[in-house]
């Protein structure tokens, strides 16, 4: 290799190391630190070494730029000495961040000569003990006209409020939480801070803000986060009010002791009779509830101001016109409409495409629509619509999305067919809770078992399905209710899952013959239904036996005889029940009484025919029984 070019090489890669010597602090902040490390007698700071004052740049908490000028101060002092903070931190002018954090501060009053840093953006003042209260007050520092953030925080210091960071317009944060705040805030100057993101200043006792500051109440809503003491209670806040006061106007007559203006201004207080939920003073659940009378009412377009709300419940009221298009409020997660009936009965309205992408909860209650347009399926996780109107098949689009729990039931459904897609698609196998019971008139094959392969719950009691289920695989399902159709045949073992939970097939007369053994062994069922068939339990199966008090009730059993135990036993009055002492004899020997109980009963049979003879034969010939017996 070329000389020169490998020593350019070495130099290009060691240069760094060589280029940059350790900083030496600059004369004045050099002194000044030399000063401060000497007024602390007790060296809280046991690195802090006065003498060897030109490597200050390198001590614990010390950043300095690279003229040497010390720009930061960030320590923790882990001593319980006397020590205070020092006016001669207001010496170095191009301080940029002061963050102190102490077991104890015992007297701490903010330097006046922290109104010569006019680099300060960042202020910190804090200790980690709870116990012990400081002394002292918050002096006027408000031509450190630069300063951002002040924290002066868990000191327990018993001070004014003080109104001088009003002064500082570059504020974007003011904690003095962990305090003893007292005085009287100016929440109409605390308002005008411009850049102000965050105030806390609990738990205090000061002033508490009113429906007339109303600068500050908006600011809450464009998002300034606040925080007072408990003693100041959340007030709603202006635009959301506004959508208050118009809906219950509007709905006066459909809500029982309507709310005043009072109350709807602390609603997020009092939670309006569990009607609204807030955080941080934004509405994130409205339930409006109505009674139920013949009254209209009309949803405000002041809707929209609710920019934070996740859930909107609308109960037992009928709506004038459509929705406000909600697709502006992106928070919006969960709609539910109740008994609500629309200005006009026919298909579901096009304003419910207009909900936001975040909107994964729809349920449509009561409601009276006949049918379901193609655009409300996006992004959804839950689509209920029970109990509405609804007999037209489902828009095809709904193929193409994943929904979670789907609920028609109780709508007029007909013929085989809800939805046209493929069974093995994304929405058939998407699908773990599906009911469309009560559908009278939908009927058709169970579907192909694939369809059981996503499915937890199942439900499609008191339909007109037909066919048979002896070789149906259930996969995973907990709830299996086919109640009310008109299956027949018998149940085969597939459909014993070990996970059955719930099992329901009352009132298919078309069902007959000995159910599994296996459903006995099923540990988690608490729920068995055979009522309204033909089917039989095992009547010689432990496990059965072991589950008829809780679980077997509808099992019909064959005839048996009871095993005589104890003196206490009492026989069942009835062949569908089984003993106190739940014991059978064995197979052989119930067979042997059946045979000796029906050769008894033929022999009195017999005996009761003679004796009918003989009477008709004495009243016919009219002969005594004294001679007829000597005869």
């Amino acid at each position: 290799m070329n000389f020169p070019i490998f020593c350019i090489l070495i130099l290009s890669i060691c240069s760094p190391i060589f280029s940059y010597p350790s900083i030496v602090i600059s004369k004045d902040d050099g002194e000044n630190l030399q000063k401060i490390a000497t007024a602390w007698k007790d060296n809280p700071l046991q690195r802090w070494d006065p003498a060897g004052i030109l490597s200050g740049c390198q001590w614990e908490g010390i950043t300095c730029n690279e003229n040497g000028s010390v720009i930061a101060l960030d320590f923790s002092v882990n001593s319980t000495s006397q020590w205070e903070l020092t006016p001669l931190l207001g010496n170095f002018n191009q301080l940029k961040k002061i963050n102190i954090s102490a077991l104890w501060i015992p007297t701490i009053t903010l330097p006046v000569t922290f109104n010569k840093l006019i680099q300060l953006e960042y202020l910190r003042i804090d200790s980690v003990n709870t116990k012990n209260y400081s002394i002292g007050y918050l002096s006027d520092i408000s031509k450190a006209s630069n300063l951002k953030e002040i924290h002066v925080t868990n000191l327990k210091l018993n001070a004014t409020f003080p109104n001088w960071v009003f002064s500082l317009q570059k504020l974007q944060i003011i904690n003095f939480s962990g305090n003893a705040i007292i005085g009287t805030v100016d929440y109409k100057s605390l308002a005008s801070l411009p850049q102000l993101k965050s105030f806390d200043i609990s738990p205090a006792d000061v002033n508490c803000p009113g429906q007339g500051d109303t600068q500050y109440l908006q600011r809450l809503y464009e998002g300034l986060e606040s925080k007072i003491g408990s003693k100041c209670p959340l007030l709603t806040l202006p635009p959301e009010l506004k959508f208050l006061n118009e809906t219950y106007t509007s709905f006066a007559g459909c809500v029982d002791n309507p709310p005043v203006e009072k109350d709807l201004a602390m609603a997020c207080e009092t939670g309006l009779r569990s009607t609204i939920e807030c955080q941080s003073n934004r509405i994130v659940k409205f339930k409006l509830l109505g009674n139920g009378k013949k009254c209209r009412g009309e949803i405000s377009n002041s809707i929209l101001y609710l920019t934070r709300l996740q859930s909107l419940t609308i109960e037992s009221v009928t709506i004038n016109g459509q929705l406000p298009n909600l697709s502006n409020i992106s928070s919006l997660v969960n709609f539910t409409m109740d008994n609500v009936k629309p200005f006009s009965k026919g298909p579901l309205p096009a304003s419910f495409c207009q909900f936001g992408p975040g909107v994964q909860n729809l349920r449509i209650f009561k409601s009276g629509y006949t049918s379901v347009p193609d655009c409300i399926f996006r992004n959804l996780g839950v689509l209920d619509l029970k109990e509405n109107g609804f007999s037209q098949p489902l828009p095809i689009s709904i193929c193409n999305h994943t929904i979670s729990t789907l609920d028609l039931s109780g709508n007029d459904f007909k013929g085989e067919t809800i939805t046209n897609c493929d069974v093995n698609g994304p929405f058939v196998q998407g699908v773990t809770i599906m009911n469309l019971s009560n559908n009278k008139e939908l009927s058709g094959n169970l579907p192909t078992p694939s369809i059981f392969s996503s499915l937890v719950e199942f439900d499609i009691t008191n339909c007109s399905f037909y066919g048979e289920l002896a070789n149906v695989f259930i996969g995973g399902v907990t709830d299996f209710r086919v109640g009310g159709n008109k299956f027949t045949g018998t149940i085969g073992p597939l459909v014993a899952s070990d996970f059955l939970v719930r099992f329901d097939v009352r009132d298919n007369r078309g069902l007959s013959g000995l159910l599994p053994d296996s459903f006995g062994t099923i540990s988690g069922l608490v729920e068995f239904r055979i009522s309204g068939t033909n089917l039989t339990c095992p009547h010689n199966s432990t496990a059965w036996l072991e589950k008829w008090d809780t679980v077997m009730k509808d099992c019909h059993y064959p005839p048996y005889v009871p095993v005589i135990t104890h003196t206490s036993a009492k026989p069942s009055k009835t062949f569908n029940h089984l003993p106190d002492n739940k014991e059978y004899a064995d197979e052989d020997g119930w067979q042997i009484w059946i045979v000796v109980g029906a050769i008894a009963e033929g022999v009195f049979l017999l005996i009761c025919v003679a004796i009918i003879v003989l009477a008709v034969m004495i009243r016919k010939n009219k002969i005594s029984t004294n001679k007829y017996l000597k005869v």
